[in-house]
Protein backbone atom coordinates (compact mmCIF):
# COMPACT_ATOMS: atom_id res chain seq x y z
CA UNK A 1 0.00 0.00 0.00
CA UNK A 2 1.51 3.28 -0.80
CA UNK A 3 2.29 5.91 1.52
CA UNK A 4 -0.26 8.52 -0.30
CA UNK A 5 -3.33 5.55 0.45
CA UNK A 6 -2.30 5.08 3.68
CA UNK A 7 -2.20 8.58 4.52
CA UNK A 8 -5.34 9.43 2.89
CA UNK A 9 -7.10 6.26 5.08
CA UNK A 10 -5.75 7.76 8.09
CA UNK A 11 -7.55 10.93 7.44
CA UNK A 12 -10.31 9.03 6.63
CA UNK A 13 -10.87 7.50 9.87
CA UNK A 14 -9.92 10.28 11.52
CA UNK A 15 -12.61 12.42 10.08
CA UNK A 16 -14.81 9.41 10.47
CA UNK A 17 -14.32 9.19 14.41
CA UNK A 18 -14.53 13.13 15.47
CA UNK A 19 -17.88 12.98 13.30
CA UNK A 20 -19.13 9.96 14.99
CA UNK A 21 -17.76 11.55 18.41
CA UNK A 22 -19.46 14.90 17.45
CA UNK A 23 -22.82 13.12 16.67
CA UNK A 24 -22.55 11.56 19.57
CA UNK A 25 -22.44 14.60 21.74
CA UNK A 26 -25.15 16.17 19.60
CA UNK A 27 -27.20 13.58 20.51
CA UNK A 28 -26.88 13.87 24.22
CA UNK A 29 -26.62 17.45 24.25
CA UNK A 30 -30.81 17.73 22.50
CA UNK A 31 -32.26 14.52 24.51
CA UNK A 32 -31.17 17.08 27.32
CA UNK A 33 -32.96 19.81 25.77
CA UNK A 34 -35.78 18.19 24.57
CA UNK A 35 -36.02 16.54 27.89
CA UNK A 36 -39.39 17.09 29.29
CA UNK A 37 -39.82 18.91 33.24
CA UNK A 38 -41.90 16.33 35.14
CA UNK A 39 -43.69 17.89 37.51
CA UNK A 40 -46.02 15.84 40.19
CA UNK A 41 -49.34 17.10 41.40
CA UNK A 42 -49.92 16.34 44.73
CA UNK A 43 -53.89 16.96 45.85
CA UNK A 44 -54.38 16.34 49.46
CA UNK A 45 -55.88 13.97 51.23
CA UNK A 46 -58.81 11.67 49.22
CA UNK A 47 -60.84 8.72 50.09
CA UNK A 48 -61.59 8.84 53.74
CA UNK A 49 -59.69 11.40 54.32
CA UNK A 50 -61.58 14.37 53.87
CA UNK A 51 -59.38 16.97 55.19
CA UNK A 52 -60.53 20.15 56.80
CA UNK A 53 -64.56 20.84 56.52
CA UNK A 54 -66.15 24.02 56.68
CA UNK A 55 -68.69 26.39 55.22
CA UNK A 56 -69.75 22.86 53.61
CA UNK A 57 -66.70 22.49 51.62
CA UNK A 58 -64.05 19.76 51.90
CA UNK A 59 -60.57 20.04 51.41
CA UNK A 60 -59.82 17.01 49.11
CA UNK A 61 -62.53 17.83 46.59
CA UNK A 62 -61.10 21.58 46.35
CA UNK A 63 -57.25 20.32 46.43
CA UNK A 64 -58.27 17.86 43.16
CA UNK A 65 -60.00 20.45 41.75
CA UNK A 66 -57.21 22.90 41.50
CA UNK A 67 -54.81 20.31 40.95
CA UNK A 68 -56.32 19.09 37.81
CA UNK A 69 -56.77 22.91 36.20
CA UNK A 70 -52.73 22.84 37.11
CA UNK A 71 -52.46 19.53 35.48
CA UNK A 72 -54.29 21.21 32.09
CA UNK A 73 -52.72 24.34 32.56
CA UNK A 74 -48.68 23.06 32.10
CA UNK A 75 -50.12 20.40 29.50
CA UNK A 76 -50.74 23.29 27.39
CA UNK A 77 -46.73 24.54 27.73
CA UNK A 78 -44.51 22.56 25.92
CA UNK A 79 -41.74 20.82 27.33
CA UNK A 80 -43.73 19.53 30.67
CA UNK A 81 -45.07 16.34 31.66
CA UNK A 82 -47.34 16.09 34.52
CA UNK A 83 -48.05 13.29 37.06
CA UNK A 84 -50.92 12.92 39.30
CA UNK A 85 -50.77 11.23 42.73
CA UNK A 86 -54.41 10.51 42.35
CA UNK A 87 -57.36 11.50 39.82
CA UNK A 88 -60.08 10.69 41.65
CA UNK A 89 -61.53 10.92 44.97
CA UNK A 90 -59.11 7.70 46.59
CA UNK A 91 -56.76 7.79 49.47
CA UNK A 92 -53.30 7.40 48.64
CA UNK A 93 -50.79 7.16 51.59
CA UNK A 94 -48.20 10.21 52.20
CA UNK A 95 -44.95 7.33 51.64
CA UNK A 96 -46.65 6.43 48.01
CA UNK A 97 -46.92 9.97 46.80
CA UNK A 98 -43.70 10.35 47.35
CA UNK A 99 -42.88 7.21 45.75
CA UNK A 100 -44.47 8.05 43.03
CA UNK A 101 -42.25 11.02 42.53
CA UNK A 102 -39.28 9.68 42.93
CA UNK A 103 -40.02 7.04 40.77
CA UNK A 104 -40.60 9.23 38.24
CA UNK A 105 -37.38 11.82 38.70
CA UNK A 106 -39.49 14.34 38.96
CA UNK A 107 -38.45 17.75 38.45
CA UNK A 108 -40.87 18.95 41.12
CA UNK A 109 -43.53 17.87 43.34
CA UNK A 110 -45.98 20.24 44.95
CA UNK A 111 -49.13 19.59 47.22
CA UNK A 112 -52.07 21.28 47.27
CA UNK A 113 -54.30 22.00 50.16
CA UNK A 114 -56.50 24.46 52.18
CA UNK A 115 -55.88 25.57 55.37
CA UNK A 116 -58.38 26.05 58.68
CA UNK A 117 -58.10 26.53 62.26
CA UNK A 118 -60.10 25.11 64.67
CA UNK A 119 -63.55 25.19 66.06
CA UNK A 120 -62.18 26.85 69.10
CA UNK A 121 -59.84 29.69 67.68
CA UNK A 122 -61.85 33.10 67.82
CA UNK A 123 -59.95 33.87 64.85
CA UNK A 124 -61.28 31.52 62.49
CA UNK A 125 -63.59 33.23 60.45
CA UNK A 126 -61.60 36.15 59.50
CA UNK A 127 -58.23 34.51 59.14
CA UNK A 128 -57.53 34.53 55.34
CA UNK A 129 -54.08 33.73 53.02
CA UNK A 130 -51.99 31.58 51.24
CA UNK A 131 -48.91 30.48 52.68
CA UNK A 132 -46.47 27.98 51.08
CA UNK A 133 -44.49 24.96 53.51
CA UNK A 134 -40.82 23.85 52.17
CA UNK A 135 -39.82 21.38 54.93
CA UNK A 136 -37.66 22.64 58.07
CA UNK A 137 -38.22 22.96 61.75
CA UNK A 138 -41.10 25.17 62.21
CA UNK A 139 -40.46 27.98 64.83
CA UNK A 140 -43.97 28.75 65.21
CA UNK A 141 -46.90 26.70 66.95
CA UNK A 142 -49.08 27.88 64.27
CA UNK A 143 -47.08 26.20 61.67
CA UNK A 144 -46.30 22.94 63.40
CA UNK A 145 -50.70 22.29 63.97
CA UNK A 146 -50.43 23.05 60.39
CA UNK A 147 -47.86 20.50 59.57
CA UNK A 148 -49.70 17.80 62.44
CA UNK A 149 -53.19 18.30 61.02
CA UNK A 150 -51.43 17.26 57.24
CA UNK A 151 -49.77 14.80 59.15
CA UNK A 152 -52.67 12.93 60.54
CA UNK A 153 -53.74 11.01 57.45
CA UNK A 154 -50.78 8.30 59.06
CA UNK A 155 -53.29 7.36 61.76
CA UNK A 156 -55.60 5.93 59.18
CA UNK A 157 -53.30 4.45 56.96
CA UNK A 158 -52.25 0.64 57.30
CA UNK A 159 -48.47 0.80 57.90
CA UNK A 160 -48.13 3.76 59.74
CA UNK A 161 -45.04 2.41 61.69
CA UNK A 162 -42.96 3.09 58.53
CA UNK A 163 -43.04 7.18 59.76
CA UNK A 164 -41.92 6.13 63.51
CA UNK A 165 -38.46 7.45 63.19
CA UNK A 166 -39.61 10.82 62.12
CA UNK A 167 -40.21 13.63 64.72
CA UNK A 168 -42.06 16.37 62.57
CA UNK A 169 -41.30 18.72 66.44
CA UNK A 170 -37.13 17.79 66.46
CA UNK A 171 -34.60 19.42 64.48
CA UNK A 172 -32.54 16.77 64.66
CA UNK A 173 -35.28 15.17 62.70
CA UNK A 174 -33.73 17.71 59.83
CA UNK A 175 -30.40 18.36 60.03
CA UNK A 176 -29.17 14.89 57.69
CA UNK A 177 -31.82 15.76 55.18
CA UNK A 178 -30.83 18.98 55.25
CA UNK A 179 -26.93 17.79 54.95
CA UNK A 180 -28.40 15.23 51.77
CA UNK A 181 -30.41 17.88 50.11
CA UNK A 182 -29.30 21.33 50.44
CA UNK A 183 -29.63 22.09 46.52
CA UNK A 184 -33.40 21.17 46.85
CA UNK A 185 -34.31 23.01 50.03
CA UNK A 186 -32.97 26.19 48.54
CA UNK A 187 -34.54 25.60 45.46
CA UNK A 188 -37.83 24.69 47.16
CA UNK A 189 -37.99 28.21 48.77
CA UNK A 190 -37.21 29.54 45.55
CA UNK A 191 -40.25 28.31 44.06
CA UNK A 192 -42.28 28.83 47.01
CA UNK A 193 -41.45 32.46 47.41
CA UNK A 194 -42.64 32.52 43.09
CA UNK A 195 -45.36 31.07 44.10
CA UNK A 196 -46.46 33.18 47.07
CA UNK A 197 -45.48 36.31 44.19
CA UNK A 198 -48.58 34.34 41.94
CA UNK A 199 -50.97 33.65 44.31
CA UNK A 200 -50.73 37.42 46.37
CA UNK A 201 -51.04 38.91 42.24
CA UNK A 202 -53.12 36.70 40.33
CA UNK A 203 -55.48 35.20 42.16
CA UNK A 204 -55.80 38.22 44.89
CA UNK A 205 -54.84 36.21 47.57
CA UNK A 206 -53.24 37.85 51.29
CA UNK A 207 -49.56 36.56 51.46
CA UNK A 208 -49.17 34.84 55.01
CA UNK A 209 -45.55 34.15 53.33
CA UNK A 210 -42.72 31.33 53.10
CA UNK A 211 -42.72 29.35 55.62
CA UNK A 212 -40.92 25.96 57.05
CA UNK A 213 -43.19 22.63 59.28
CA UNK A 214 -42.55 19.13 59.15
CA UNK A 215 -44.93 17.54 56.27
CA UNK A 216 -43.69 14.24 56.00
CA UNK A 217 -44.85 13.66 52.32
CA UNK A 218 -42.04 16.60 51.84
CA UNK A 219 -39.48 14.75 53.34
CA UNK A 220 -39.84 11.42 51.28
CA UNK A 221 -39.49 13.41 48.26
CA UNK A 222 -35.79 13.24 46.26
CA UNK A 223 -36.40 16.53 44.18
CA UNK A 224 -37.14 20.14 45.54
CA UNK A 225 -41.04 20.32 47.15
CA UNK A 226 -43.55 22.72 48.63
CA UNK A 227 -46.83 22.24 50.27
CA UNK A 228 -48.96 25.12 49.11
CA UNK A 229 -52.10 26.39 51.67
CA UNK A 230 -53.77 28.11 48.98
CA UNK A 231 -56.56 29.32 51.60
CA UNK A 232 -58.59 29.22 54.71
CA UNK A 233 -61.98 27.16 54.58
CA UNK A 234 -62.97 28.58 57.77
CA UNK A 235 -63.59 31.96 56.39
CA UNK A 236 -66.54 32.01 54.65
CA UNK A 237 -65.53 34.48 52.03
CA UNK A 238 -62.00 32.06 51.19
CA UNK A 239 -64.22 29.23 51.02
CA UNK A 240 -66.54 30.27 48.61
CA UNK A 241 -63.87 31.77 46.54
CA UNK A 242 -61.98 28.30 46.77
CA UNK A 243 -65.37 25.84 46.16
CA UNK A 244 -65.62 28.75 42.56
CA UNK A 245 -64.55 27.88 39.20
CA UNK A 246 -62.98 31.33 38.57
CA UNK A 247 -61.31 31.18 42.17
CA UNK A 248 -59.51 27.83 41.28
CA UNK A 249 -59.05 28.64 38.29
CA UNK A 250 -57.01 31.86 39.29
CA UNK A 251 -55.26 29.77 42.03
CA UNK A 252 -54.46 27.37 39.17
CA UNK A 253 -52.85 29.92 37.10
CA UNK A 254 -51.00 31.11 40.26
CA UNK A 255 -49.05 27.64 40.43
CA UNK A 256 -48.90 27.44 37.40
CA UNK A 257 -46.82 30.96 36.69
CA UNK A 258 -44.87 30.29 39.14
CA UNK A 259 -43.31 26.61 37.87
CA UNK A 260 -42.46 28.12 34.59
CA UNK A 261 -40.60 31.39 36.35
CA UNK A 262 -39.02 28.70 38.55
CA UNK A 263 -38.10 26.64 35.41
CA UNK A 264 -36.80 30.07 33.31
CA UNK A 265 -34.77 30.71 36.14
CA UNK A 266 -32.89 27.36 36.09
CA UNK A 267 -32.40 27.58 32.31
CA UNK A 268 -30.82 31.18 33.20
CA UNK A 269 -28.57 30.03 35.95
CA UNK A 270 -28.44 26.56 35.94
CA UNK A 271 -26.73 25.27 39.42
CA UNK A 272 -26.41 28.96 40.50
CA UNK A 273 -30.49 29.30 40.60
CA UNK A 274 -31.45 29.48 44.16
CA UNK A 275 -28.60 28.23 45.85
CA UNK A 276 -26.57 30.25 48.98
CA UNK A 277 -23.22 28.99 50.36
CA UNK A 278 -25.22 28.68 53.54
CA UNK A 279 -23.44 29.02 57.02
CA UNK A 280 -21.74 25.70 59.58
CA UNK A 281 -23.58 25.48 62.47
CA UNK A 282 -23.36 22.72 65.68
CA UNK A 283 -26.98 22.43 64.82
CA UNK A 284 -27.48 22.22 61.46
CA UNK A 285 -28.70 24.44 59.08
CA UNK A 286 -32.04 26.32 58.89
CA UNK A 287 -33.36 27.97 55.39
CA UNK A 288 -34.92 31.41 55.53
CA UNK A 289 -35.62 34.15 53.04
CA UNK A 290 -34.06 37.11 52.64
CA UNK A 291 -36.69 40.40 53.34
CA UNK A 292 -36.58 40.92 49.60
CA UNK A 293 -38.86 43.45 47.92
CA UNK A 294 -40.94 41.90 44.54
CA UNK A 295 -39.90 44.49 42.62
CA UNK A 296 -36.03 44.69 42.84
CA UNK A 297 -34.12 43.76 39.75
CA UNK A 298 -31.87 40.65 40.18
CA UNK A 299 -28.54 41.19 38.88
CA UNK A 300 -27.27 37.59 39.78
CA UNK A 301 -28.70 33.89 40.46
CA UNK A 302 -31.15 34.56 42.91
CA UNK A 303 -30.12 33.16 46.33
CA UNK A 304 -32.37 31.55 49.58
CA UNK A 305 -30.29 32.68 52.09
CA UNK A 306 -29.30 30.56 55.41
CA UNK A 307 -29.52 32.02 59.05
CA UNK A 308 -28.23 29.88 61.77
CA UNK A 309 -29.64 29.51 65.40
CA UNK A 310 -26.51 31.11 67.03
CA UNK A 311 -27.04 34.64 64.68
CA UNK A 312 -31.24 34.44 63.62
CA UNK A 313 -32.32 36.98 66.15
CA UNK A 314 -30.03 39.10 64.15
CA UNK A 315 -30.52 38.24 60.31
CA UNK A 316 -33.52 36.25 60.05
CA UNK A 317 -36.46 38.48 58.41
CA UNK A 318 -39.29 39.62 60.71
CA UNK A 319 -41.85 36.92 60.83
CA UNK A 320 -44.93 37.06 59.90
CA UNK A 321 -47.63 37.04 62.89
CA UNK A 322 -48.99 33.42 62.49
CA UNK A 323 -52.65 32.41 62.37
CA UNK A 324 -53.02 32.22 65.65
CA UNK A 325 -52.02 35.64 66.35
CA UNK A 326 -54.23 37.09 64.38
Amino acid sequence: MSTFLKRNITRLLTLLTVGCVAAFAFSIAAKQKSKDFVVVIDAGHGGNDVGAQDNGVREKDINLAIAKRLEENLKKKKGYKVIMTRTGDKAVTLKDRAEKANKANADLFISIHCNSLDQYNANRNKVEGAMTFTLGPSGEDANRKVARRENEVIEIEKNKEIYQDYDPDSDESYIAFEMAHKEDLNRSIGLAELIQKNLLGTAGRQDRGVQQAGFLVLRETAMPAVLVECDFLCNANSAKFLNSSSGQKKIAQSLATAIVQYRDQLKKYGDRAFQDKGEETDSGEVYVLRNRKPSSRRTSAPTASVSTSRNRQSTQPRRRRSAEAR
